[in-house]
């Protein structure tokens, strides 16, 4: 019986944390329902991407080094909700830009 409410509950959840977006400074960063973002610059060089990833609340786990990656992936075990992703490029020490943006943890 408490499976039926459970797959209830998290088609409830999917809506409520629906993937978000953002574009700046020519950095496109998309966060989706699976606990996963993903990031893209057209246009200038770079030789770094980092990764900052703003809990919120959450328990999330993040689990490998993100840096220089195009995506990074999270979960949250015990208590979802919604994370703050921020990354930027850099070449030679300078930012040449960042997009920041939510998604869900679950």
């Amino acid at each position: 019986m408490k499976y039926p409410i459970l797959g209830a509950m998290a088609l409830m959840a999917s809506c409520l944390f629906a993937p978000t977006q953002a574009r700046a400074d020519s950095v496109y960063l998309e966060c989706t329902d699976g606990n996963y973002c993903y990031t893209d610059r057209p246009g200038p060089a770079h030789d770094r991407i980092e990764w900052a990833i703003d809990p919120q609340g959450t328990d999330a786990v993040i689990p490998y080094n993100c840096t220089n990656k195009y995506s990074c992936s999270f979960y949250c075990p015990r208590r979802g909700g919604l994370i703050k992703a921020t990354v930027g490029f850099y070449l030679n020490h300078q930012a040449t830009g960042t997009a920041t943006t939510t998604g869900p943890c679950y």
